[in-house]
């Protein structure tokens, strides 16, 4: 759908009245692009974060958590409207915008962070570039004579960047104290087991792991996330584990009987495979410390 974002931000404008606007924004606050606030609304309070987690209510029940670039801001609604007129405003903004909706009149227990609101209104879909994204608003205490206010969260999925080098002091410290270290760091073409030139520095550390500890033996496990059939998944676990021995073997002179390999498909997640982000943690490579 050409320009999603866009319908989301405007779809929002459709509220009946144009309310007085309560009070000023907090400093260096501001609505998301995306999503616009309500007519006569307030900013109360605001964070932005580069990377963080947040559970999106889906029903009284439970959560969907999304990882990625974090925009809250709490409002304070314009006294008179009511939070099934503003949710029922953004339902339709979301819909609007071609996103999935869940909505309810009560919070799951497994919503562990603290917001304002009881009352919610969540999309899941696609953003303008093309990423997935994840938005929620919530509102409270509309009782006559008091002003509604909720908290919106949105986060646009990505991969957090790794900023924190992955050297082979650092993956030999992981195998000595555990035995174990997972890699996210390796990466394949889609569907292939064809190393990417982009894992080279990666691989090139594991090879300096290895000569800096010529009696180290490895397996390397291949894990896959759930998309596609059990069985493709498995083997292709296992091709992309030799992939990496061959790699190893030919570009860093390590010994091939140094490296076992091993696939286990999509059999040993980390994470819930239901979102994007959990299925990139769950493709990974962990060397195992023999």
């Amino acid at each position: 759908m050409r320009n999603r974002v866009d319908a989301l931000a405007c779809a929002a404008l459709i509220a009946a009245l144009p309310f007085r606007v309560l009070a000023e924004d907090v400093e260096r606050s501001k609505d998301h692009p995306a999503v616009k606030r309500y007519p006569g609304s307030s900013i109360a309070a605001f964070e932005e974060r580069e990377f963080d987690a947040f559970p999106f209510p889906v029903s009284a029940t439970a959560v969907e958590k999304a990882e990625g670039k974090l925009h809250r801001a709490t409002y304070h609604f314009p006294q008179g409207a009511s939070c099934l007129q503003i949710l029922r405003n953004y339902e339709n903004a979301f819909l609007a915008a071609g996103f999935k909706v869940f909505k309810g009149n009560q919070l799951p227990d497994a919503m562990d962070v603290d917001v304002s609101g009881d009352r919610f209104v969540t999309g899941i879909g696609q953003g303008k570039g093309g990423g997935r994204v994840y938005v929620t608003q919530l509102c409270g205490n509309d009782d006559p004579g008091f002003e509604p206010l909720g908290d919106l969260a949105v986060v646009e999925v990505r991969g957090m960047e790794q900023k924190v080098e992955v050297t082979a002091d650092f993956l030999a410290g992981e195998l000595e104290k555990t035995g174990r270290v997972a890699i996210h760091g390796i990466h394949f073409a889609t569907g292939k087991a064809d190393v990417t030139p982009e894992s080279a520095k990666t691989l090139a550390e594991i090879g300096s792991l290895l000569a800096n500890r010529p009696a180290w033996r490895l397996r390397i496990e291949g894990h896959t996330d759930d998309v596609g059939g059990a069985q493709a998944n498995l083997e292709l676990s296992r091709r992309r584990a030799e992939s990496v021995k061959q790699w190893l073997v030919a570009k860093h002179g390590v010994g091939a009987s140094r490296l076992e390999t091993q696939g286990f498909g999509d059999s040993r997640p980390i994470a819930k495979g239901r979102t994007e982000e959990g299925r990139a943690q769950n493709r990974r490579v962990e060397l195992v410390r023999l």
